[in-house]
C-alpha cells in the first residue's frame, strides 16, 4: 500500500504537499498516513495530516509528530462539518511526535484529500466495481462539494445511497488541491466518476501503481489543480 502511494506522489507530487494539510480517508492501519507525514511533515514547518477509519488505530510513530492524527468516522456519512468537528479546529492534534511538534492553523480545507477505502469483496465483479466507485464517489463528494448532486445519473449524487445532505457548495479541498481515490476498474462506473470529476480539476487521470497485483483491477483516480 505504502509503495502505491510512493509511485502515485511521483506522478502527482501535489497528492502530498510540503507544509500542507492533507485528509486520508481509510486510513488503518497507517501506511499512507506515514507516507504523507514523511513526504509533507518532514520539514517541521507547518502542515497537517488527519487520518479517518471506521475503527480506532494508533498515528505511526515513525516520521509523525503532533501535527498528524487519527480519528474515527464513516466517509459514507461525513459531511465536511462533521470532519472539521471531529478534528477540531487545529489540525495538529496528539499523534506520534508528542507534545514539542509545532502547532497547525485553523484547518478549515485541505491541499489533499486521499482515499485508499476498499469494501470486503464479494467476488461478483459488477457488484465489487459498483461498491467501489461509491466508496471514491463519497471521497470526491467530501473533497469538491455537491455543486453536482442534482444530477441523479452522477456517481456523486446522493442516488448511490450517501444519507447524509450537507449544503450545496461545502467542500473540503483547497483551491488548486488534489485528489486521489482507489477503484476497482470497471467500464461505465469508471467512466461515469471520471466524468463526473473532470469539471473541478485541471487534470483527471487513472493511474495503476506497478506494485498492483496483475490480475486486480485496482486503479486510483487522481484530480490534480481544483477549480473551485
Amino acid at each position: 500500500s505504502a509503495l502505491k502511494l510512493e509511485w502515485l506522489l511521483g506522478k502527482a507530487p501535489a497528492l502530498a504537499p510540503r507544509g500542507g494539510a492533507v485528509l486520508d480517508l481509510g486510513s488503518a492501519p497507517g501506511a499512507w498516513l506515514q507516507v504523507v507525514c514523511r513526504k509533507g511533515l518532514g520539514d517541521g514547518r507547518g502542515g497537517a495530516v488527519v487520518g479517518v477509519d471506521l475503527a480506532p488505530f494508533p498515528v505511526p510513530r515513525r516520521h509523525c509528530d503532533g501535527r498528524a492524527r487519527a480519528v474515527v468516522g464513516d466517509a459514507l456519512r461525513l459531511t465536511p462539518a462533521g470532519v472539521r468537528e471531529m478534528v477540531g479546529t487545529q489540525g495538529g492534534a496528539t499523534g506520534g511526535g508528542g507534545a514539542n511538534a509545532p502547532p497547525s492553523p485553523p484547518l478549515l480545507f485541505f491541499d489533499s484529500v486521499l482515499s485508499d477505502m476498499c469494501h470486503p469483496t464479494t467476488g461478483i465483479a459488477s457488484v465489487d466495481v459498483v461498491r467501489s466507485a461509491a466508496l471514491a464517489a463519497a471521497a470526491a463528494r467530501l473533497a469538491v462539494g455537491r455543486e453536482d448532486a442534482s444530477d441523479g445519473d452522477s456517481p456523486l449524487a446522493l442516488p448511490l445511497g450517501f444519507t447524509t445532505p450537507w449544503p450545496p457548495g461545502d467542500r473540503l479541498l483547497a483551491p488548486v488541491g488534489a485528489f486521489a481515490a482507489k477503484l476497482l476498474d470497471g467500464g461505465a462506473p469508471t467512466a461515469a466518476l471520471v466524468a463526473s470529476l473532470t469539471p473541478f480539476f485541471a487534470r483527471v487521470r487513472l493511474l495503476r501503481p506497478p506494485a498492483t497485483r496483475t490480475a486486480s483491477r485496482e486503479v486510483y483516480i487522481v484530480g490534480e489543480g481544483f477549480v473551485v
